[in-house]
C-alpha cells in the first residue's frame, strides 16, 4: 500500500489514482473514437462513389433502351460512361485493396466505342460486355453497401463496449480509491455514487445533457466530460441514421424508375409478339391498343387504318369507348384534317390536345361534341407510319385535363411503330394470298396446256415412227443406203421427241394432280433385273462395266411396278450418258420395312451447290446452250415425284472427280398414294 505524510497528499494521490486511470481509458477512446469515425467516413465515402458510378451507368443504359427508338446514342449519355471511369478511379485511390481494373478496361472501351460510333447496332454488338459491366457495377455496389453497414455495426459495437469500459474504469478507480484512502469513503461517496448513476445511464443508452450534471468541480469535470461524449455519440448515431434514411430513399425512387422501365419494357415485348406471332391483324391491333391504354393510364383508345382511296380514317381497334361513341365512329370516319388524328395525319406528327374545352387549343372537329357527351377531356394523337407512307392513326383519351409526360408520348410513338408494321404485314400477307392464288391457277393453266399439247403431239409422232419403222423393214421395199441413215437418223429423234413429249405430259399429269399410281404386286429383284438387261446394251456401246447386287431374298413389293422401272431406268440412263469411262453398279437391299436402291458411276461428280438443284423442272449441271449432253432436265424431277407419290425419297451424294450415286427408298408395301408438293 502507498502511505502518504498528509492528508493532502492522500487527496492528490487518491486524485491521481482516479483521475490517471480514467484519462488513460478516455484519451484511448477518443483515439478509438477518432479511428471509427476515420473507418466510417472512408467506408461512406467508397458507398457514395460505388453508388455514383452504378448511377451513371444506368444512365447510359437508359440511353441505349432509348437508342432502340431513336436509333442513336446521346452525347450526355456517352459521357456518362466516363463519369464511371473517373469514379472507379477515385475508389481505386482509396480502396487499393479492391481490384476493378478489368471493370474499368471494359468501360474504357465501352466509352471509346460510344465516343466513336454511337448508332444502335454499334452498341448492340457490345452487349456481352456492357452485361459483364453491369454485373461488377452491382457487385460492386452491393460490396460498399455491406461493408458499410458493417462499419456502421461496427461503431455501434465499440461504442457500446466503450461505455461499458467506462463503467468498469470509473467501478476500478473507486475501489483503489477507498483502498488507499478508507478515510475519505464517506466525504467521497456522495460525488461517487452520483458519478456511477449517470456513468450507468449512459451505459443503458440514455442521453444526458452535460448542464444535467451537478456536483463538485473535480468529479463534475469528469461526469461532464461523459454526458458530453454521450450527446456526441448520440449526435453521431442521429447522423448516421440520416444518412441511411437518405440513402433507402434514393434507392426506392431508383427502384421505382427501373421498374417503370421494365414495365415499359415488358409492355414493347409483349407487343412486338403479337406483331411477330400471329397474322390475325385484328388480335394484334387489340393487344397493342391494350398495352398503350395501360401505359398512358387513358380511359379511351383506338386504333384508326387509313383508306388511301377514300383519303378516309376508318375504325379497326377499340378500348374503353362507350356504345354511343362506337356506333359514331364506325358511322362516320376520319377525314385528313378533321380533329386532332385527321391534323396527326396531315402534319404527319403527335397531336396533343390538353383540353377540348380550353379555348387556346382551338379543338372543333366532328368528334368534339361526343367525346365531351362521353366526359374526355384530353387527347392524343399519333399518325402511324412507315417509310413515309401513312397506314393509320393511334388516338387515346382521358377524362382528366392536362397535357401527357413526354415520356408517355415517347413511348407511344413506338407503339405506333408496331401497329403500322402490323397494319403492313397484314396488307402484305393479303397480297401475298391473292399473288399465290393467281400464280396457283396460272400454273393449273399451263398444267392443263402442256398435257393437252403433249397428247396432241404424240399422237402424229407415234404415226411418224410407225411409217418410219417400216420403211427401215423394208415394207414398202428396199432403199439405198443413204436413204436408210437418214431413215434411221429421223428415227431415233423421233423417239427422243417422243421421250421428251411423255416426260412433259407426266410432269404436266403431277402437277395437275392428274397422275395416279397402278397399285399391283411384283417381284422387285425381277423390275431390277429387267431395266438392267435393256440397258446393258448402252453400257457396253460405252465400254462400261455394268454390274449388279441384288440382296437374296427380298419380299414381294406392292406398288407401281412400271413407274419405280421409270424412276431406275433414268437413273441407269444418266449414269450411262455422263460417263465416259470406268464403271457402273446398281444395288438393291432391305431396311426397316423398305427397300433402298442405289445406283453409282464413275462420271465427273456433282458440286455439292448443284445437288439439290438438278431435281429442279428443267435444271441440268450444265444449263447453258453450248452443253455437250442432251436432255429436258425432267427425268430428276419426274423421278423424285414418282418416288415421293410411294412415300419414299431420291437422294444423290456426289463430289467433283469422284463419281456420284444416287439413292432412291420406297416401302415395300405401298398401300396409298402420297400427295406431292
Amino acid at each position: 500500500m502507498i502511505k502518504v505524510q498528509s492528508l493532502r497528499n492522500r487527496i492528490i494521490l487518491q486524485f491521481l489514482t482516479i483521475i490517471l486511470p480514467l484519462g488513460a481509458v478516455l484519451v484511448f477512446l477518443a483515439l478509438l473514437d477518432l479511428q471509427r469515425a476515420s473507418a466510417l467516413e472512408r467506408s461512406l465515402r467508397l458507398r457514395e462513389i460505388s453508388l455514383d458510378a452504378k448511377d451513371n451507368y444506368d444512365r447510359f443504359v437508359e440511353g441505349v433502351i432509348d437508342a432502340m427508338d431513336t436509333g442513336t446514342l446521346s452525347k450526355a449519355r456517352v459521357d456518362s460512361l466516363d463519369a464511371v471511369i473517373v469514379a472507379l478511379d477515385q475508389q481505386r485511390r482509396l480502396d487499393p485493396a479492391r481490384n476493378m481494373e478489368t471493370t474499368t478496361r471494359l468501360l474504357a472501351r465501352l466509352s471509346q466505342s460510344a465516343h466513336s460510333d454511337s448508332s444502335l447496332p454499334s452498341l448492340l454488338l457490345l452487349r456481352p460486355v456492357a452485361s459483364e459491366v453491369t454485373r461488377d457495377l452491382t457487385a460492386n455496389r452491393l460490396y460498399y453497401q455491406q461493408r458499410h453497414e458493417l462499419s456502421v455495426s461496427h461503431a455501434i459495437e465499440g461504442a457500446n463496449r466503450q461505455s461499458w469500459i467506462v463503467l468498469y474504469a470509473t467501478l476500478l478507480s473507486v475501489v483503489l480509491a477507498m483502498f488507499f484512502v478508507r478515510g475519505m469513503i464517506l466525504g467521497l461517496t456522495r460525488p461517487l455514487s452520483q458519478a456511477v448513476k449517470v456513468a450507468n445511464r449512459i451505459a443503458s443508452g440514455e442521453l444526458v445533457a452535460p448542464d444535467a450534471v451537478r456536483t463538485d468541480h473535480d468529479i463534475g469535470g469528469l461526469l461532464y466530460s461523459l454526458a458530453r461524449m454521450n450527446t456526441s455519440l448520440h449526435e453521431y448515431r442521429r447522423q448516421v441514421s440520416d444518412q441511411e434514411r437518405a440513402l433507402e430513399d434514393k434507392i426506392a425512387e431508383r427502384t421505382r424508375e427501373l421498374a417503370s422501365s421494365v414495365e415499359r419494357l415488358e409492355a414493347l415485348a409483349d407487343v412486338s409478339q403479337a406483331v411477330n406471332s400471329t397474322l390475325d391483324l385484328q388480335q394484334v391491333l387489340d393487344t397493342i391498343l391494350a398495352r398503350a391504354v395501360q401505359l398512358s393510364a387513358v380511359n379511351v383508345g383506338s386504333i384508326f387504318e387509313y383508306d388511301e382511296a377514300s383519303w378516309e380514317l376508318r375504325l379497326r381497334a377499340m378500348s374503353g369507348v362507350a356504345p354511343a361513341l362506337q356506333e359514331y365512329l364506325r358511322s362516320q370516319p376520319v377525314r385528313m384534317g378533321d380533329g386532332a388524328t385527321g391534323r396527326a395525319i396531315v402534319l404527319r406528327a403527335p397531336i396533343e390536345i390538353p383540353d377540348i374545352l380550353d379555348p387556346t387549343t382551338s379543338y372543333a372537329g366532328p368528334l368534339r361534341e361526343p367525346l365531351l357527351r362521353d366526359g374526355l377531356r384530353a387527347v392524343l394523337a399519333l399518325p402511324l407510319l412507315r417509310e413515309g407512307r401513312v397506314y393509320g392513326a393511334l388516338t387515346l383519351s382521358r377524362r382528366n385535363p392536362g397535357g401527357f409526360a413526354p415520356e408517355v408520348v415517347e413511348l407511344l410513338q413506338t407503339v405506333a411503330e408496331q401497329s403500322t408494321l402490323a397494319i403492313q404485314n397484314a396488307r402484305l400477307f393479303r397480297e401475298i394470298e391473292q399473288k399465290g392464288r393467281e400464280l396457283q391457277l396460272a400454273s393449273q393453266h399451263k398444267s392443263q396446256f402442256l398435257a393437252n399439247m403433249s397428247h396432241e403431239l404424240r399422237t402424229p409422232l407415234n404415226a411418224i415412227l410407225g411409217y418410219t419403222e417400216l420403211i427401215i423393214d423394208g415394207i414398202y421395199g428396199e432403199m439405198p443406203d443413204t436413204i436408210r441413215e437418214v431413215m434411221e437418223r429421223v428415227q431415233k429423234s423421233g423417239r427422243h421427241l417422243l421421250d421428251l413429249i411423255n416426260d412433259v405430259l407426266d410432269l404436266s399429269k403431277i402437277e395437275a394432280g392428274q397422275l395416279s399410281l397402278a397399285l399391283t404386286d411384283y417381284s422387285f429383284p425381277d423390275m431390277v433385273h429387267t431395266v438392267t438387261n435393256s440397258m446393258e446394251a448402252l453400257a457396253a456401246e460405252k465400254g462400261l462395266n455394268l454390274t449388279v447386287d441384288i440382296e437374296a431374298n427380298l419380299p414381294i413389293a406392292l406398288g407401281d411396278e412400271r413407274r419405280i422401272a421409270q424412276v431406275l431406268l433414268n437413273l441407269v440412263g444418266n449414269a450411262i450418258k455422263f460417263t465416259e469411262e470406268g464403271h457402273l453398279r446398281i444395288g438393291a437391299s432391305k431396311a426397316n420395312g423398305k427397300f433402298l436402291v442405289s445406283v453409282t458411276d464413275t462420271g465427273p461428280g456433282i458440286a455439292s451447290s448443284d445437288q439439290e438443284r438438278i431435281f429442279e423442272e428443267f435444271q441440268q449441271v450444265d444449263s447453258s446452250s453450248t452443253r455437250s449432253k442432251g436432255g429436258t432436265g425432267l427425268g430428276l424431277a419426274i423421278a423424285r415425284r414418282i418416288v415421293e407419290m410411294h412415300g419414299g425419297e431420291l437422294w444423290v451424294e456426289s463430289a467433283l472427280g469422284k463419281g456420284s450415286t444416287f439413292y432412291f427408298s420406297i416401302p415395300m408395301r405401298t398401300e396409298r398414294q402420297e400427295d406431292t408438293p
